[in-house]
C-alpha cells in the first residue's frame, strides 16, 4: 500500500523540509517521495490519502513515563487498551514503569516485554526495577536485565530509594553505561501531604507537599552523580526551585537530564478547589509561578523531555474522600492537547523536540530525520482542530481524568510506525 499525506507542514530540526509544507509519499515503511504540495492527487487502490487543512507531521512522538497495569492490574488497563491510548495520544514509542504485579526485575520479565513489543502497533521500551521489588533498598538485576534488552532502571513514580542504594546503582551502571531514572524527593516531608503547599492548600485546610521536598531530593542525587560520574534522568519535575537546580547542575555536569509531566504544565492549583480527586497526583499540581518555571524550562532546554506519567486508576481508587484516593490520572490521550494549551504562545517547533529528538536521544533510540530514503516514524497532528473525548469513545479502561467531555484545542490523526498506519478518524 502507498500513502500520501497531502499537503503536510514537516516538524523536524534535522530535516532539509523543516517548516515546509510538502507531500510525503511513503510505501512499505519508506518515505519514498517529499515533493511540492499538489491538491489534484486522487486516491485509488494503490494510493491513499491522509488530509487535513492544518495537517502536521513530526517525527513520532515518544513517551518516556507510562504506567503498565498488566499484569496484576488488568482492571485499571490492560497492555492493549493501553497501547489503543498511546495511538489515540500520537504516541509511536512509550516507555513502561516495572510497577507491574510481579514487578519487572528480571531478565525474563524484560524479555517478555520484548516478545509483546513484536506484535504492538506501538514500540514498548522495557525499564527493569532499580531495587528488588521496587522497595528502594536491595539492587535488583540490573545487569542481567541490561543484557535482556532493558533500556532503563527505576522504580517508578514516587518511590523512594535510599542514597546508599542510589550510590551504588550509579556506580554499577557505568559499567555498562546504564541509564536511571529517578524520582527526587524527600518524602520525609511529603508523607503526610495530598497537595502542593501554598495558598491554596492553607485555604482549603489541607496538609501540602512543600517545593523543598523536590529541592531536596535533587540536591541530594546531584551531589551522588557528581560524586560517581554516574548518569542519571529525573522524573517528574514540578517546581521552579527544582527547574533551577537542575540548570545550575546543568553547566558542571553533563550526564542529567529532566522530564516535566504535561499535566504540571497544564493546571495549577487553583483548579482543586472543587476537589476533583482526578487531580490528585504527584508531584502535586503546583502554583502559577512553578508552571510558567516549568514552560520556561522547556523552552530554554534545562528541561529536555515533556511526558505523561500516564495512571490508570479503576473508579473505587478515586471515588473517595480526597484524602483517601490514590495518587494518578490518565494522560495519554490527552497529553497533546495539554501540551499545545501550556504552550499555546510559543511555536511548535520551540517544544516539538521535547517529546520527539530529546527522549530518543536519552535513551539510545535512533533518530531518523523525516526525508526520502528514510524508515516512517510519524505522528500526524492538526493543532487547529478541536477534538472531545467521551467516556464512550475511550480507547482506554480507566477514566480518572478530568479532560473527559471537554472540547479542547489539538487533535491526533494518527501515527506512521512499524509500517503501520493508524488512524484516530
Amino acid at each position: 500500500m502507498k500513502f500520501l499525506l497531502q499537503s503536510a507542514t514537516i516538524f523536524d530540526s534535522n530535516s532539509p523540509f523543516h517548516l515546509q509544507r510538502k507531500d510525503i509519499y511513503i510505501e512499505n515503511g519508506i518515505i519514498i517521495g517529499i515533493d511540492a504540495p499538489s491538491e489534484n492527487t486522487i486516491a485509488s487502490d494503490q494510493l491513499t490519502i491522509i488530509k487535513s487543512k492544518n495537517l502536521c507531521v513530526s517525527n513520532g512522538w515518544v513517551d518516556m513515563n507510562v504506567v503498565n497495569t498488566d499484569p496484576g492490574y488488568e482492571h485499571r488497563d490492560t497492555l492493549k487498551s493501553l497501547i489503543k491510548n498511546a495511538i489515540y495520544g500520537g504516541y509511536t514509542h512509550i516507555g513502561l514503569m516495572p510497577n507491574t504485579q510481579p514487578i519487572v526485575q528480571n531478565k525474563g520479565a524484560i524479555e517478555n516485554i520484548l516478545i509483546a513489543n513484536q506484535k504492538s502497533e506501538v514500540s514498548l521500551i522495557p525499564y527493569g526495577a532499580l531495587s528488588i521489588n521496587a522497595e528502594g533498598k536491595e539492587m535488583a538485576e540490573l545487569y542481567d536485565m541490561f543484557h535482556g534488552g532493558a533500556i532503563a532502571f527505576t522504580d517508578g513514580n514516587g518511590s523512594h530509594v535510599s542514597k546508599p542504594l542510589l550510590k551504588r546503582a550509579l556506580l554499577y551502571c557505568k559499567a555498562f553505561n546504564g541509564l536511571i531514572l529517578h524520582h527526587a524527593e524527600e518524602t520525609t516531608l511529603t508523607e503526610d501531604g495530598t497537595i502542593h503547599e501554598g495558598e491554596v492548600s492553607a485555604a482549603l485546610g489541607m496538609v501540602g507537599r512543600p517545593s523543598i521536598a523536590e529541592e531536596m531530593g535533587i540536591m541530594n542525587a546531584l551531589y551522588l552523580v557528581e560524586y560517581t560520574n554516574g548518569k542519571i534522568h529525573f522524573l517528574n519535575i514540578s517546581t521552579k526551585e527544582g527547574v533551577e537546580k537542575i540548570r545550575n547542575a546543568k553547566k558542571e555536569l553533563k550526564n542529567i537530564t529532566a522530564s516535566v509531566n504535561a499535566y504540571n504544565l497544564y493546571f495549577e492549583d487553583t483548579s482543586l478547589m472543587e476537589f476533583d480527586t482526578n487531580l490528585k497526583v504527584n508531584p502535586p499540581i503546583r502554583s502559577e509561578e512553578d508552571r510558567n518555571a516549568l514552560i520556561e524550562g522547556i523552552l530554554d532546554g534545562t528541561i529536555d523531555v515533556i511526558s505523561s506519567s500516564h495512571s490508570p486508576l479503576d473508579e473505587e481508587s478515586k471515588k473517595l474522600e480526597f484524602d483517601l484516593a490514590n495518587y494518578g490520572m490518565i494522560t495519554l490521550p490527552f497529553n497533546f492537547q495539554m501540551i499545545l494549551g501550556a504552550m499555546s504562545k510559543n511555536k511548535i517547533e520551540k517544544w516539538i523536540h521535547s517529546i520527539t529528538t530529546k527522549p530518543r536521544e536519552i535513551l539510545g533510540i535512533s533518530v531518523e530525520k523525516i526525508d526520502i530514503g528514510k524508515t516512517a516514524c510519524l505522528t500526524l497532528f492538526d493543532n487547529e482542530l478541536k477534538a472531545t473525548l467521551t467516556y464512550q469513545n475511550n480507547p482506554g479502561k480507566s477514566i480518572n481524568s478530568p479532560l473527559f467531555n471537554q472540547e479542547l484545542m489539538g487533535k491526533v490523526l494518527g501515527i506512521y510506525h512499524k509500517n503501520n498506519l493508524s488512524l484516530n478518524l
